[in-house]
């Protein structure tokens, strides 16, 4: 497991491209994927890991025989101002998405926050494991060490999450989360998930 640097974004975007292409939410912003290398696909996980690097927040790794196979990025507790880098980056995903898909993603990320902690917390914001690797534990080993980051974090409570596949519910629930509200995104069910650091 490695921290990701600047330098390996392309791979971290080609893996959560490829690993998110089938997701049902991702199809409902982009309504017509067809294969990973779409610009939308490619330029909405590029400014997933852009805000990573550029706010010095963890974008984590897993390489098998030297190849990128698994990736998580994670938010940090405590409040940051983006720097003027990121809203550039911004403002290319939305030409290059378009407004009606910008709407869509905007209307997600709103949901979770409703149920969130208030208290300081980590966020898994995204976590993808290429199919050919999937079952391995390579994800396990991203969770784990959040888990830890998170209790050894002076002032996080725990991790939240939000998922819209059941079958991630069931995972996460594995893992010690809870499901703390759900929410409906045209036929879609948002599960927000929180996972308390051990006592």
């Amino acid at each position: 497991m490695v921290k990701l640097q600047r330098e390996q974004e392309d791979d971290a975007v080609a893996v959560l491209a490829a690993a998110f292409r089938h997701d049902p939410v991702v199809n409902y912003f982009f309504e017509d994927i067809t294969a990973s290398n779409d610009p939308r696909l490619q330029e909405l996980y590029r400014f997933c890991c852009r805000v990573r690097f550029d706010l010095g927040w963890p974008l984590m790794g897993v390489e098998s025989d030297g190849v990128l196979v698994a990736v998580a990025g994670i938010d940090e507790p405590g409040a940051v101002d983006w720097p003027q880098s990121l809203a550039a980056c911004y403002q290319s995903f939305q030409r290059v998405a378009g407004p009606d898909s910008v709407k869509r993603i905007e209307t997600y990320a709103s949901l979770p926050d409703q149920h969130r902690p208030k208290d300081p917390h980590f966020l898994l914001g995204m976590i993808g494991v290429l199919s050919g690797a999937q079952g391995r534990g390579h994800a396990r080993l991203l969770l784990d060490w959040l888990h830890d980051a998170s209790a050894s974090h002076p002032t996080s409570v725990g991790v939240a999450l939000d998922t819209s596949t059941n079958v991630n519910v069931s995972m996460y629930k594995h893992f010690g989360y809870e499901v703390l509200g759900c929410d409906d995104l045209v036929g879609h069910s948002i599960s927000t998930m929180y996972r308390p650091n051990p006592k």
